[in-house]
């Protein structure tokens, strides 16, 4: 075997003096400066060490840190290091790399047939890059003996137990693994005689593989197995403890959501590909357990990227790689677990916490997430949704959670789009409908309607609203005076009692949820009512003048917020409104005006998003103040 090799690029400058003077420091009169300023020699700092070593602790070697560089080692011994998450590591991607003359492992013992067989699977990559297969794609058919290279950082603690793992544990039972390990003991022996040997390690057999299965082709599936029952009581009590009761809106945005740590959730990714698994190993705090690549040779199973069965040729030369490989490994059992090809799957179990789930979705969830790993995330966050949709409606890609997206020049060019809600109409025969130009004004301005029927149960909106960045109350017939206080009816009233009860509804959710929200006409009505104003039911009754089908000039208040995202102090407006707000809730205010008429309402302060206007934008597309209201809306969305 042509063995690949490991090297000590980095290390702490005087790590051995620096974990000699933490063993000192809690024991020893002093200061932090003054105890590490004191040189008594290598010799005696390194006695020092193994002493503090034997008498159990270990945490002063973690002060010592070292960066190895591993080249030409197998992915198979790459999947092993990854495998042990105290440590940070850097690879060469295979999505963007050409891997056609990477090289392989050949075992001791291996004959030309097997460098004959390896060589096969980097024609068959080669190929593929040759038919337009995305690299990302191709490197489905890479065997795991092909050589890789990487980064690793860790401390000397951890090193200590890689290095005893290695040559004296799991990794013991393959050669190329424990070469490496004797390399890596041979580096901290001389620094740290004595203390590879006395790290506890089980000499675990390996697993067996199994009966070998005729190659098939499969697809990815998440399942959620364990969650907690009342994820929004623990969330409470940890705010409680931690001294603040943040939202769950408010705390998954917050810079340390430590409350959600206190959530576990167990779940499954069934028929995972071997490549795939290294974007989940990555993910340091997480507990995983997986099944070896020589378990994944010998079930046979393997997932087809799209890229490929839809080129006839590619799907054939892929099929045959994978029956290929089968049937090689069956034959030569002993070196399995580097005959599995990167597109092999096998099932993983993995423990996360609420926090770390949160940063699992952001990453995975992403456009620019490698499509395998974003299926299943996305799988997973939908059944996590049915669970617990309050919290989990809140997750997502990054650009849904944080406003904006972290990937720079990168980006997908397709971030997330805010998801605004949109209460129906009726039409003139009592059918509800959407009208176009709040469908029209809203996809303009950068967002996505959901369409919220009338018929919305509270049961639904309860499970939408965590869905929703805004919501935007319609136009429409008029609310029951009763919903104000009045008793009495005018004549020219109409009243829709389902949509009243499903918007005002909607609307304390959505309050409950700091969500923007934007009113128009009736919708400016509704937000008003529901805060616990009052209504108009007749404009001519009461001013002597009508608002119904009319031009009229409204005038913004002084330092109005609506003034200034619209950009007037005067507008001339359209209008078609024979009710109107008499009595502004207390929370709001009046923001523009028509005579003695109010014309329009917004939230007092910059504390929340909501404003309310008798007139329809909507209807003016090409209205400069009708697009930055729009505009200031879904900006105002992609940041709730």
């Amino acid at each position: 075997m042509r063995k690949g090799k490991v090297t000590v690029l980095t290390q702490t400058g005087q790590g051995t003096h620096m974990n000699a003077s933490c063993g000192r420091i809690s024991t020893t009169q002093g200061g932090a400066i003054e105890i590490f300023a004191k040189q008594t020699g290598e010799e005696a700092d390194r006695k020092l060490i193994h002493k503090v070593a034997l008498s159990g602790h270990m945490a002063a070697l973690e002060h010592h840190t070292a960066t190895l560089a591993f080249d030409g080692v197998s992915v198979f011994v790459e999947q092993f290091m990854i495998e042990h998450r105290l440590a940070s590591y850097m690879v060469k991607s295979r999505r963007y790399v050409d891997f056609s003359g990477a090289g392989f492992i050949v075992p001791d013992g291996a004959g030309e047939d097997w460098r004959a067989h390896m060589e096969s699977f980097f024609a068959d990559y080669a190929r593929l890059l040759e038919l337009g297969i995305p690299k990302e794609d191709a490197r489905f058919v890479l065997p795991y003996a092909f050589r890789g290279h990487f980064y690793m950082t860790a401390n000397v603690r951890t090193l200590l137990h890689l290095a005893a793992e290695m040559t004296r544990g799991r990794g013991a039972a393959y050669p190329e693994i424990a070469y490496l390990g004797r390399e890596l003991c041979a580096w901290l022996e001389e620094a740290y005689p004595g203390l590879v040997e006395r790290e506890r390690v089980e000499s675990a057999p390996i697993a067996s593989a199994g009966a070998f299965v005729a190659p098939h082709e499969v697809e990815g599936r998440a399942a959620l197995l364990e969650s907690p029952a009342h994820p929004l009581e623990t969330l409470r009590l940890a705010g409680r403890f931690a001294g603040r009761e943040l939202a769950v809106r408010d705390l998954v945005r917050d810079a340390r959501p430590r409350e959600l740590e206190a959530l576990s959730y167990l779940f499954s990714f069934s028929d995972l590909s071997l490549a795939g698994l290294t974007h989940l190993a990555r993910h340091r705090m997480l507990s995983l357990l997986v099944q070896s690549s020589a378990h994944a040779a010998a079930r046979g199973a393997y997932i087809v990227p799209a890229s490929v069965r839809e080129n006839a040729e590619a799907l054939k030369r892929y099929r045959a790689a994978f029956a290929r490989a089968s049937a090689y490994a069956a034959g030569h059992k002993q070196w399995a677990h580097y005959c599995a090809l990167a597109g092999n799957t096998v099932d993983a179990l993995v423990s996360m916490n609420a926090r770390e789930l949160l940063h699992f979705m952001e990453l995975r969830a992403c456009n620019r997430a490698q499509w395998e790993i974003r299926g299943l995330a996305n799988q997973l966050l939908c059944l996590l949704r049915q669970r617990s949709p309050e919290l989990f409606g809140q997750y997502g890609p990054a650009c849904r959670v944080r406003g904006a997206c972290p990937e720079g020049r990168l980006s997908c060019g397709a971030p997330y789009r805010p998801q605004i809600g949109l209460t129906a109409n009726r039409n003139k025969e009592g059918e509800q409908f959407f009208p176009q130009e709040y469908i029209q004004a809203i996809e303009r301005a950068g967002g996505v309607v959901r369409r919220i029927p009338f018929d919305a149960s509270p049961a639904v909106l309860r499970a939408l609203i965590h869905e929703l960045d805004g919501v935007l109350f319609s136009g429409g017939p008029d609310i029951a005076p009763w919903r104000f206080g009045e008793k009495q009816v005018h004549a020219k009233t109409v009243i829709d009692a389902q949509r009243d009860e499903m918007e005002l509804n909607l609307f304390h959710l959505a309050f409950a949820e700091k969500l923007p929200m934007l009113g128009i006409c009736r919708g400016h009505q509704v937000i008003n009512v529901a805060l616990g104003g009052t209504l108009c039911q007749h404009i001519p009754d009461a001013y002597g003048i009508s608002h119904y089908d009319v031009t009229h000039d409204v005038r913004f208040a002084p330092h109005s917020r609506l003034a200034a995202i619209v950009g007037a102090e005067c507008l001339t407006v359209n209008s078609f409104h024979h009710q109107s707000v008499e009595k502004v809730a207390p929370p709001l205010r009046a923001a523009a005006t028509c005579g003695a008429i109010n014309e329009a309402i917004e939230w007092a302060d910059g504390e929340r998003w909501i404003f309310g206007v008798e007139w329809h934008p909507e209807r003016f597309p090409e209205d400069e103040h009708a697009q930055r209201l729009f505009a200031a809306f879904v900006r105002a969305c992609g940041r709730a």
